[in-house]
């Protein structure tokens, strides 16, 4: 399974996917993280522009985006929201 977590800092999750030029892909097996992959978009390839950002995220299952009022939430509550 891969899953797809927008990342612009490449530190914490973006709020906005619109706009974000980076991402995180991770490859699962099981419960096992068995790769990371850092993906880069130039900023006409973003969602917001012409979304060719797309292609270049595949093959992906999930794409994680979290809306600003929950990252705020949970940072609050975990001092911050990292990438590992």
């Amino acid at each position: 399974m891969f899953i797809v977590i927008t990342s612009q800092n490449k530190r914490t999750i973006t709020p906005h996917a619109g706009k974000c030029r980076k991402f995180w892909r991770y490859e699962l097996r099981g419960k096992e993280v068995i790769g990371k992959q850092l993906i880069e978009a130039e900023r006409e390839d973003t969602f917001s522009q012409s979304g060719l950002i797309l292609d270049s995220l595949r093959p992906m299952d999930i794409l994680v985006v979290i809306p600003p009022f929950l990252i705020e939430l949970m940072s609050r509550k975990t001092q911050a929201l990292i990438i590992v």
